[in-house]
């Protein structure tokens, strides 16, 4: 179990490498280079005098500092929610399909993936205070960007319309995979209502917290369920803490977390469910139609003792980790149950 664990954390180190390698290279190193500048006094030719924290001192004194720190405060507050707003609502209205989506798509995106330099040099021409298309077509001249009154404003605009366009391909992505999930989603119940597994499947079913998806991994992870018993089932999935014991001494750990992870997945998930007021949802109640009336019963006597239990625990003040583990333990047993009740 060891060795497998530390397999795992190397695989995920070695796929998180080339991330990491970017963060410490182009993000984390040059703040520590910068920060060590800022201790030291140096004008690119001349030897490096170290001053302490008198840059620091300098510069927070300075009345400058404090005006362009309020201005960054009021280009941040006038770009993030502006940016956010349009591009969800442009993201949104370009999803449907609409007529002409594609050309508007285009001009859409197009800000977003043009070369930064080339968008600069764009609006610096449109803004030209003589020349620019803007003050030629008002027919006098008007600083724009040295204006103080007008310069924020309009580099904010100027930083919305490029980047509003990077929301499109984020809401494209995330309908993708909904689709793609919806679309896994059907066919896994499909086969879960015309396959071997269907009568657990059904039986698991009627327990709260697990949904059709649910009980069909935990009846294709586990498989043979005759081969465990209600008292087995909870250490076969690592549910059960682990023991120190010595003489007289019992002291217990943390879960054993032996077995099929994703079935001790599942279960924990599913036990979250118990916690709130036991009341069968429309879902629950459709589910149930599917099962046996026996089924109905034992799943409806289980529901409401799992979320006794949860009640006590909570009454207790019990830390909901070590209370949820609990209920999954017991919940695997009532799992097993079901189970094998259609034999």
């Amino acid at each position: 179990m060891a060795a497998n664990r530390v397999r795992s954390t190397a695989l995920g180190y070695t796929l998180l490498a080339p991330s990491l390698f970017g963060v410490v290279t182009f993000l984390l190193l040059p703040m520590l280079v910068v920060f060590w500048l800022s201790l030291h006094r140096w004008d690119l030719l001349g030897p490096i005098r170290f001053v302490g924290l008198d840059n620091w001192q300098s510069v927070l004194t300075d009345r400058s500092f404090a005006t362009s720190l309020v201005v960054t405060l009021a280009f941040i507050a006038m770009v993030v929610p502006v940016q956010t707003v349009l591009g969800l609502i442009a993201a949104a209205m370009l999803a449907r399909g609409l007529p002409g989506t594609g050309f508007f798509r285009t001009l859409y995106v197009l800000p977003w993936i043009c070369a930064p330099l080339a968008i600069a040099v764009l609006w610096r021409w449109i803004l030209a205070p003589t020349d620019g298309a803007v003050s030629t077509v008002l027919g006098h001249s008007i600083e724009w960007l040295s204006d103080p009154g007008l310069a924020l404003p309009v580099v904010s605009a100027v930083v919305v319309w490029t980047n509003v366009g990077s929301f499109e391909a984020a809401l494209d992505a995330m309908v993708a995979c909904v689709h793609r999930r919806d679309r896994l989603d059907a066919a896994i119940t499909v086969m879960a209502d015309e396959s071997e597994f269907t009568p657990v499947v059904r039986g698991l079913g009627c327990l709260r917290g697990i949904s059709t998806l649910t009980a069909f991994g935990l009846a294709v992870e586990i498989g043979d369920w005759h081969r465990l018993t209600g008292r087995s089932i909870g250490a076969y999935l690592g549910l059960v803490p682990c023991e120190y014991s010595s003489g007289e001494s019992r002291v217990q750990g943390g879960l054993t977390k032996t077995g099929n992870g994703h079935a001790r997945r599942l279960l924990v998930e599913a036990a979250w469910h118990h916690r709130p007021h036991y009341r069968p949802s429309r879902d629950l109640r459709r589910r149930w139609e599917a099962a046996p009336a026996a089924a109905q019963e034992r799943a409806h006597a289980a529901n409401h003792r799992l979320h006794t239990r949860w009640a006590g625990f909570d009454q207790r003040k019990k830390r909901p980790v070590i209370a949820n583990a609990a209920i999954a333990r017991e919940l695997a047993g009532w799992c097993w149950s079901l189970a094998v009740m259609h034999d």
